[in-house]
């Protein structure tokens, strides 16, 4: 292949090196004059940038910028032509030296096209398109053989020296992870991406040293091309073609999604309201991949309402077969009990800060989802309440609850409603001296010691507790509607802002 070396030895080229000579042995593999502000964009590994010096910095500050970025990209070389770029300062030579990245100067009689194709007669062009062809046939082969997207693009990967991926622009999932469990960008990697749209042709970052590009698929506004480079010998025009094919695999995986997610949501709303016999249940969620029980439910209240499509994704990249659908402005999501390690940490980052998770009890029968939304229902509620960001149902909340806030006021209000009025309206404490009775375990002399009354006045306002609300303190049932209720009645209290 030839080199810069090579090109600077070509007497009919007339091109001398300014600066960067340790460099001159570096490889060319095309040679393009840009005059675009930011040409290394544009450009591949090994390629030669020709500029009149429309783009080329005056000062030295914006030259040792522009080498730099030339050198960090790949760019095996400038060509600056002779009497129309701006001339080569001090400390942009001297960074070039230490780079030892070549910059050459043209004759001014000396047209860039020649330049450009002594470099084309001597690049393998033939090897390219080899390259490009392979790359086509690899991917209809993988379509006859219905591999994986997954399968397909470490074919390709192989094909092109890079290990390949799929990321959303919006939120920067990885679609197709280019290594196993990998399911969003790193955040040193998204804070060198770009933020305008649509992307640019090329975009390089860095993560561990590891060279990354990001290619836009289609009109750049919906998903992108990720290669980790992996091999000396990466071809940038070879792998525009592998995203040409990436955008026939995204728009595959979407619709792909989008069909998942309707028969996951319509198998949920049907189990919860009892609309599906059980061996039409069994052989559907099978087909979802969640045949084995014992599943959890979890409820997930938030402000605002979550992308359901983008969830569940999220949740089968790692692994975690679910069914997703809302009910009554809560976003449920029933998967298998032994998934529970991979589900709760991606739903905990779905709620965010202000959200809040209830999860059931495992459930081993499709007959009882209803009830473990319920569950699951309730537990969000007493998350909430309790101000943490997961609460399972029967650990974190006592049984036999009600299910829901609005049930659990009708229960306060339908056994204490009329002691509560009373202690109101007459300025008593006969509340206050239930609940000290229960958590006193019910032993008059400490309940009235910790009221500072007398034991015969802890006993007389008992009884006129049992007037009031009809329910009598030797009988165990009366005795478990008041002690339930008044439970409940401080659940309530932690969180006024509940209506």
């Amino acid at each position: 292949m030839l080199t810069v070396q090579d090109l600077v030895a070509n007497p009919t080229l007339r091109t001398r090196v300014l600066a960067g000579a340790s460099g001159i042995g570096r490889e060319l593999t095309w040679a393009h004059s840009i005059e675009l502000p930011e040409p290394w964009v544009w450009m591949g590994n090994g390629e030669l940038l020709m500029t009149t010096g429309q783009n080329f910095p005056s000062d030295p500050a914006g030259q040792v910028h522009f080498i730099r970025n030339l050198d960090a990209n790949g760019i095996s070389g400038l060509a600056l032509a002779e009497k129309m770029s701006a001339p080569l300062t001090s400390e942009a030579e001297a960074e070039a030296d230490r780079l030892g990245f070549p910059v050459l100067e043209t004759a001014y009689e000396v047209p860039f096209v020649l330049v450009a194709r002594a470099v084309s007669d001597s690049s393998s062009r033939d090897s390219q398109l080899t390259k490009i062809l392979r790359v086509y046939e690899l991917y209809r082969l993988s379509s006859v053989q219905n591999l994986s997207e997954e399968a397909v693009f470490d074919r390709l990967g192989s094909e092109v020296g890079a290990r390949l991926g799929v990321v959303s622009i919006d939120t920067w999932d990885v679609l197709v992870p280019p290594r196993p469990g990998v399911s969003e960008l790193d955040p040193e990697m998204r804070a060198q991406l770009p933020t305008r749209r649509p992307l640019p042709a090329v975009t390089r970052v860095k993560s561990d040293e590891t060279e990354h590009l990001l290619l836009p698929i289609g009109d750049g506004t919906r998903y992108a091309l990720l290669a980790e480079v992996t091999s000396a010998a990466f071809d940038l025009v070879v792998l525009q073609h592998v995203s040409t094919i990436a955008s026939v695999q995204a728009e595959k995986l979407v619709a792909e999604a989008a069909a998942y997610l309707h028969r996951s949501t319509r198998l949920f709303t049907q189990l919860i309201s009892g609309s599906l016999d059980t061996e039409s249940a069994r052989d559907q969620i099978g087909a979802l991949g969640l045949r084995r029980g014992p599943w959890f439910t979890a409820a997930l209240d938030t402000p605002d309402a979550i992308d359901l499509l983008r969830l569940q994704q999220r949740l089968l990249r790692a692994d975690v077969p679910s069914l997703v659908c809302d009910v009554q402005q809560r976003t449920m999501v029933l998967f298998p009990v032994s998934k529970k390690a991979g589900a709760i940490p991606i739903l905990e980052a779905a709620v965010g800060d202000q959200g809040r998770i209830g999860v059931s009890d495992a459930t081993q029968r499709l007959s009882d989802v209803a009830d473990s939304v319920r569950e699951a229902s309730w537990a969000s509620q007493a998350a909430r309440l309790d101000d943490t960001t997961t609460a399972w149902y029967g650990v974190d909340r006592p049984l036999f609850l009600p299910g829901t806030v609005t049930e659990a006021k009708a229960v306060v209000a339908r056994v204490l409603g009329v002691l509560i009025e009373y202690d109101r309206e007459h300025d008593t404490e006969l509340t206050t001296s239930l609940e000290t009775y229960f958590r006193e375990r019910r032993s008059w002399q400490t309940a009235s010691q910790k009221l500072s009354i007398h034991r015969q006045t802890l006993i007389y306002r008992m009884r006129r507790v049992e007037e009031l609300t009809g329910r009598q303190l030797d009988n165990l049932d009366d005795l478990t509607e008041l002690h339930l209720a008044l439970r409940t009645r401080r659940l309530l209290a932690r969180d006024t802002t509940l209506d």
